[in-house]
């Protein structure tokens, strides 16, 4: 299993755009050795906020040979500011997306978007996230659209409307807040996913 006790900054709306540091980039490594993937989640364990800005590093390297394009998507639905915002049908959403013709998203690079579910009021963005295992092949289908998607999660212990997501992707890393996370909180969301979909799991620091 991946560790990394680095002081990762915690996770903000807006995309990160300095390179991964370094202990990132070795957890990363460690993770991806395995069999080549086209989608992944970072799962929080605890009720804490979920992994994006580490999802956009992972993002980043991810295209460190510029031969993909990679959607990192903040799943969490929960809204920490009003919005007006106007989301459209789910599922016109994640065509877009596929078609490479979405607005929504914001650039990280040339090669990695961001994009954040908490834009849209919390029902349009609930339904977003419902629909989302569905629209993974589609999703990462290759240009015009992306190779990989990543997904930040929310804590499914706290928030378990992403779990049919979290079952859906290829990968799963979870994260557990040093101090905080319980072991007991991180065998419950293993049992959710189901260990077979967990590659490895990252420490962060206390609020990260």
């Amino acid at each position: 299993m991946a560790r990394d006790d680095s002081n990762q900054a915690a996770a903000t709306d807006a995309p990160v755009r300095a390179g991964p540091a370094i202990d990132v980039q070795q957890v990363w490594y460690e993770i991806h050795r395995g069999p080549a993937w086209k989608s992944m989640a970072l799962v929080a364990v605890d009720g804490g906020p979920p992994p994006a800005t580490l999802a956009q590093s992972f993002g980043v390297l991810a295209t460190e040979e510029k031969l993909r394009r990679i959607l990192v998507v903040n799943a969490s639905t929960q809204q920490s500011r009003a919005t007006t915002v106007k989301a459209p049908e789910a599922e016109r959403l994640w065509q877009d997306l596929a078609r490479g013709g979405c607005t929504a998203v914001t650039p990280i690079d040339d090669h990695v978007d961001y994009l954040q579910l908490s834009r849209y009021d919390q029902s349009h963005a609930a339904r977003l996230l419902v629909t989302a295992p569905q629209a993974l092949a589609e999703l990462t289908r290759g240009a015009p659209g992306y190779d990989g998607v990543i997904f930040a999660i929310d804590s499914l212990l706290v928030h378990p409307g992403a779990t049919q997501l979290a079952r859906a992707v290829e990968r799963v890393v979870l994260c557990i807040r040093l101090g905080s996370t319980s072991l007991a909180a991180a065998r419950q969301v293993t049992e959710v996913i189901g260990a077979e979909k967990i590659v490895g799991s990252i420490a962060l620091r206390p609020g990260a």
